[in-house]
């Protein structure tokens, strides 16, 4: 389905457009800690990124929808939830929300695991 790639490809473009800018601009405003948890952000949105596109390509290919379905919203809310809040955590050094980021891991893997289980014939 188109929308999957759309998505994926926008989220993608953001994980480049965010990378950068963690490499160039925000580097001074962050310690040796920040810099790494801006790294494994980055890593993991522009990954979950790609997994977007791969539910589009897939989508003519696996006849369980909903699982596909459920596949692309939980790695969508876990690129929000995981790599949004660490992207914070690195830059500002404290996040109110810094309690999500391990919600937002369980939407990834979730991603991940509802995945393969569309992979299954209904």
């Amino acid at each position: 389905m188109n929308f999957w790639i759309r998505l994926g490809a926008i989220s993608g473009f953001l994980a480049v457009l965010i990378g950068a800018m963690g490499a160039h601009a925000l580097e001074p405003l962050m310690d040796n800690e920040g810099l790494s948890q801006f790294k494994t952000a980055s890593l993991y949105h522009l990954t979950h990124s790609f997994a977007l596109i791969a539910i589009g390509l897939l989508w003519p290919h696996i006849e369980n929808h909903k699982k596909l379905k459920l596949s692309g919203y939980s790695f969508l809310v876990g690129i929000l939830l995981f790599s949004g809040n660490l992207y914070i955590l690195a830059i500002l050094g404290t996040n109110p929300l810094h309690l999500l980021i391990p919600l937002g891991g369980l939407c990834l893997l979730l991603g991940w695991l509802s995945l393969a289980f569309a992979s299954f014939k209904k």
